[in-house]
C-alpha cells in the first residue's frame, strides 16, 4: 500500500466509511476506490479532491498526494534574464530614416489590436501575427541609432511576454519558455521592473494547468519576497498562491492569500486606476479567483453563485474568459450531480469552445468530461454530448 492509500484508507475509517459508502458519495466504484488504497491503480489529484469533499478531510487527501508527486516541477525550465539588448554602433547611417516615436506608437496600437483578438480567437491564430510584429519590431530596433530606442523595447517586450501567453494557450510550452525569457532580457534593459517579477507569476500559470499546487505556491511565494513589486504584481501573485493553495486543499491558506489579494488590488486602483499586464477582459480578479479556487475546495454550491456573478459581468467581446469560466462552471454543477445544468452550460460554450481552441480551458473541459462520463455513463444525452466534445477533447491537455 502507497502513502496516499494508507493516508485515504486511515481516514475512512476514522469517519467510520465503509468502501461502499465511499463509493456512493464520490460515484468511484467500490472495487476502483479498493485498488486506490492498496496502491495497484494510481491516485490522481481529481479522485483526492473528490474523496477530501466526501470525507471532510480538509486537503489532507491531497497534500498526501503533492507528497508523492513533488517533484512534478522538476523539469521545469527556469527563466533565463541574461544580458538586455543594446543597439549596435556599426548600423549602416542609413539603416534607419522614420520617425521613431511614430513607429512606436503605431506598434502600440498594433498591439492591442492583437490583445483583442486574442479575446475571441483561437491561439493558433493569433500567436504567429504576434510573431511577426516581434520580427518587424527586431528590424526596426537593428536599424535604429542608438539614441532613442527605450520606448520601442519596452514594447517589444510587451509583445514578447503576450505572445509567450498565447504559446502558453497553444500548449506550446518550449516556446512559451523561449518567448518569455526574451520578454524579460527586454525588460531589463528598458528598466522595467515589474515584467520579471510577473514572468515568475506567468510560470505560476503554468503550474496551475499541471495541477501542481506546490509550484505555484513556491513561485509566487519568490515573487511575494520581492522588496520592489508593484501592487498589480503582488495581486496576481497573491491570486495565483490562492488557487495553489486551493488544489492542495488548503482552504484557511486560500482565503487569506484572496484576503491579501484584495488589498493589494485596492491599493493598485488607488495607484495608477488602470491594469498593464495581465488579463484585460474581466473586472474583479478576485471574485473570479474566489469563484475558480472553490471548486478545487469542493465547495461546489458556494462556488456555483461567484462563477454566475463573474460570468455575467464579462463583456460579450471576450469569448475566451466567458467559455473558460463557462466550462468552470459546469463542471462545479456536474460535481453536485446536476447534468442538466451542466450539460446546458457546455452546449452554449460549445461554439466558443471551438472559436477559441484553447489549451488551458481544455484541462477544465477533460475534467469535466471524465466526470459527465462515470456519473452518467449511460445517459443517451451525455454521449451525444461527449461525441460533440471529441474534436476538443483530443487535443493537448496538460492535466488529467
Amino acid at each position: 500500500m502507497n502513502d496516499f492509500g494508507n493516508t485515504l484508507r486511515r481516514l475512512r475509517l476514522e469517519k467510520g466509511m465503509s468502501l461502499a459508502n465511499l463509493a456512493k458519495l464520490t460515484n468511484y466504484s467500490k472495487g476502483y476506490l479498493s485498488k486506490v488504497e492498496s496502491g495497484v491503480r494510481p491516485a490522481s489529484d481529481g479522485i483526492a479532491r473528490v474523496c477530501d469533499g466526501a470525507l471532510g478531510t480538509n486537503g489532507q487527501l491531497l497534500a498526501a498526494l503533492a507528497d508523492e508527486t513533488r517533484t512534478a516541477m522538476a523539469n521545469r525550465l527556469p527563466i533565463v534574464m541574461p544580458v538586455g539588448y543594446t543597439a549596435s554602433s556599426d548600423q549602416p547611417e542609413d539603416g534607419f530614416r522614420g520617425d521613431l516615436d511614430d513607429y512606436t506608437a503605431q506598434f502600440w496600437s498594433i498591439f492591442g489590436t492583437l490583445r483583442r483578438m486574442g479575446h475571441t480567437m483561437s491561439p493558433e491564430i493569433v500567436l504567429p501575427m504576434v510573431l511577426a510584429n516581434i520580427e518587424t519590431v527586431s528590424k526596426v530596433l537593428q536599424s535604429a541609432k542608438a539614441a532613442p530606442t527605450h520606448g520601442l523595447v519596452l514594447l517589444a517586450a510587451r509583445f514578447n511576454e503576450y505572445a509567450g501567453w498565447m504559446a502558453q494557450e497553444a500548449g506550446r510550452d518550449d516556446l512559451f519558455q523561449r518567448l518569455t525569457a526574451e520578454a524579460v532580457r527586454l525588460a531589463i534593459e528598458a528598466g522595467d521592473h515589474e515584467l520579471p517579477q510577473f514572468a515568475v507569476v506567468r510560470q505560476a500559470d503554468r503550474a496551475l494547468y499541471n495541477g501542481d499546487g506546490r509550484g505555484i505556491v513556491d513561485l509566487t511565494g519568490r515573487v511575494l519576497r520581492c522588496q520592489n513589486i508593484t501592487p498589480r504584481t503582488r495581486s496576481t501573485a497573491w491570486l495565483r498562491q490562492a488557487q495553489g493553495h486551493a488544489l492542495l486543499g488548503d482552504r484557511s491558506s486560500c482565503l487569506r492569500a484572496l484576503d491579501s489579494a484584495r488589498e493589494s488590488d485596492e491599493a493598485d486602483h488607488a495607484e495608477t486606476g488602470v491594469r498593464s499586464l495581465g488579463t484585460t477582459s474581466v473586472g474583479n480578479q478576485v471574485d473570479v479567483t474566489t469563484g475558480w479556487s472553490l471548486v478545487d475546495l469542493c465547495r461546489h454550491d458556494e462556488a456555483i453563485p461567484v462563477l454566475h456573478k463573474v460570468i455575467s459581468g464579462v463583456s460579450t467581446d471576450s469569448m475566451r474568459s466567458r467559455v473558460r469560466f463557462g466550462v468552470r462552471l459546469a463542471l462545479a454543477y456536474a460535481s453536485i450531480g446536476e447534468r442538466e445544468q451542466a450539460s446546458h452550460l457546455v452546449h452554449a460554450a460549445l461554439p466558443g469552445l471551438r472559436q477559441v481552441d484553447s489549451d488551458s480551458i481544455r484541462v477544465d473541459l477533460k475534467a469535466l468530461a471524465d466526470m459527465l462520463r462515470r456519473r452518467w455513463a449511460r445517459d443517451v444525452a451525455v454521449a451525444d454530448l461527449l461525441a460533440e466534445l471529441r474534436p476538443q477533447l483530443g487535443r493537448s491537455a496538460r492535466r488529467g
